[in-house]
């Protein structure tokens, strides 16, 4: 298969280089997979993009500044993000339906049981009163990291998931 470009946009603000994005795969739900190429003025590419052989050159797109962690969460917006938090994959935590029941009527999940319940008893209790009795979670909060390794999180993983939950 022959390279394919399917867009192109201005690396920097200046316009000294475009970015290329060179197919890589075309998925069955319509989407994409690319690559990323940088070109400057003497690549063939940057002719060929700049003569818009890809289509018009894109806009420089300034880097966004990373969101801060938050420090703190609420129990809705766990318990939502265990649900539907992309980062997890297909198989969430959680379902939908345990979040809901969690959130309104207490109801621990049973995949937060089974957390609590493979701990020592005396952090198990701990665990237990802090899951089913929070209305704020604290990422610094010693249990976010056991947690955490129970799901296969490092600290960054587990910074993401903060971030995304406090924009639920």
């Amino acid at each position: 298969m022959a390279d394919e470009y399917i867009n192109s946009r201005w690396g920097d603000a200046a316009h000294s280089f475009v970015i290329v994005s060179r197919l890589i795969q075309r998925n069955e739900d319509g989407g994409t997979v690319t690559s990323e190429i940088e070109c400057h003025p003497d690549d063939e590419l940057y002719g060929r993009a700049t003569s818009q052989e890809f289509g018009a050159v894109g806009d420089y797109l300034a880097p966004v500044a990373a969101l801060p962690v938050p420090a703190e969460i609420s129990d809705r917006q766990f318990a939502q993000g265990l649900a539907t938090w992309q980062g997890f994959g297909a198989t969430k935590p959680i379902t939908q339906a345990e979040a809901l029941a969690w959130v309104k009527a207490g109801t621990l999940p049973a995949s937060m049981q089974q957390f609590v319940d493979n701990l020592p008893s005396d952090a198990a209790f701990a665990a237990n009163m802090l899951l089913s009795g929070a209305t704020i979670f604290n990422r610094a909060h010693p249990m976010v990291a056991t947690f955490g390794q129970a799901l296969g999180m490092d600290s960054a993983a587990l910074d993401a998931f903060w971030i995304f939950c406090s924009q639920l």
